[in-house]
């Protein structure tokens, strides 16, 4: 919202990374969290993200799964939080568990970490997934996803 401009800037998130750099004195000396959508997932935008200097920052990350959901999908059980049951905004009941993997983005030479939600309604047979990007210092993935969450509350 800070570097806004008046007009019709096109597609934002392209200009995200130099935003990023002009902009970082802002949150320089405070705690301050970045939250973003999928459309600030590639990796351009991953990288800028990380060098901003945030202290937490996460971006949903849903246009390019087929990679992280495989990658899930093999993950031992041991991998996963134990399940608990969730009731979503909407009322629906699921069960739900949470991991972390290391992903590459397609034209990046960086892998950066992934927080995985899966979760399936009880009549379900198979686990669907949610990916969240993160910065590398955090490593609860259930924190993570709850934390990512606050965003969709204040869209």
């Amino acid at each position: 919202m800070v570097g806004g401009e008046l007009g019709s800037p096109g597609e934002v998130s392209r200009a995200l990374p130099a935003m990023l750099q002009t902009l970082r004195p802002l949150w320089r000396d405070c705690p301050c969290d970045f939250l973003a959508d999928s459309r600030s997932s590639g990796a351009e935008h991953l990288q800028a993200i990380e060098q901003a200097g945030f202290t937490h920052g996460s971006v949903s990350y849903n246009q390019w799964t087929t990679g992280p959901e495989r990658t899930a999908a093999a993950l031992p059980r041991s991998a996963w939080s134990p399940a608990t049951q969730t009731r979503w905004r909407d009322g629906v009941e699921v069960t739900e568990q949470y991991a972390g993997i290391r992903h590459t983005v397609a034209g990046s030479d960086f892998t950066f970490p992934l927080a995985v939600a899966r979760w399936k309604k009880d009549d379900q047979m198979f686990w669907r997934y949610a990916f969240v990007a993160h910065d590398p210092r955090r490593t609860d993935a259930g924190a993570v996803m709850a934390r990512h969450r606050l965003k969709g509350a204040r869209e």
